[in-house]
């Protein structure tokens, strides 16, 4: 059996599917726009922040849980990550260095001073370092060879 063809797509700026197309200037909401019942919302609190914040606290320190947790959230909210302290890492000045850096992480990884996703993050800036001392050797080649070039 025969199956028929797709439908053309629609004309204008919409894809095969229907949809506008990235980059579309019309039929969709301005870019930065925010949602109306937001901006109603933050109108109606405007005035009142500092006196719920004081119903908040106040409640928080009458044993309400629910308010304690606002509280708290607002005032020391998670940490996404910490300050480490690596034992033995070298200071990382050159190319050099670079292998005993990330054979402290790996150490301190082993001993258990750092998780992986800790080190992982550690790592990446490592290796960004030794792209950019790359970049400024080869810079400086560069420059060297023009002057070579200009001079003869």
């Amino acid at each position: 059996m025969l199956t028929p063809p797709p439908p053309p797509p629609p004309p204008g700026d919409r894809d095969k599917r229907g949809r506008f197309r990235r980059g579309h200037k019309e039929g969709g909401r301005p870019v930065g726009a925010r949602n109306a019942a937001t901006l109603a919302v933050e109108t109606l609190m405007a005035g009142e922040a500092e006196t719920i914040t004081r119903r908040a606290i106040e409640l928080a320190k009458l044993g309400d849980t629910t308010a304690l947790r606002l509280v708290l959230e607002r005032i020391a909210p998670v940490r996404r990550g910490r300050p480490v302290v690596i034992s033995n890492f070298p200071d990382v000045q050159s190319l050099a260095d670079v292998p005993k850096a990330h054979a402290a992480l790996l150490a301190a990884v082993a001993n258990g001073e750092l998780t992986s996703e800790e080190a992982g993050p550690l790592a990446a800036m490592l290796n960004a370092f030794t792209g950019s001392l790359d970049a400024a050797a080869l810079a400086a080649r560069l420059d060297d060879l023009e002057k070579r070039l200009a001079e003869s």
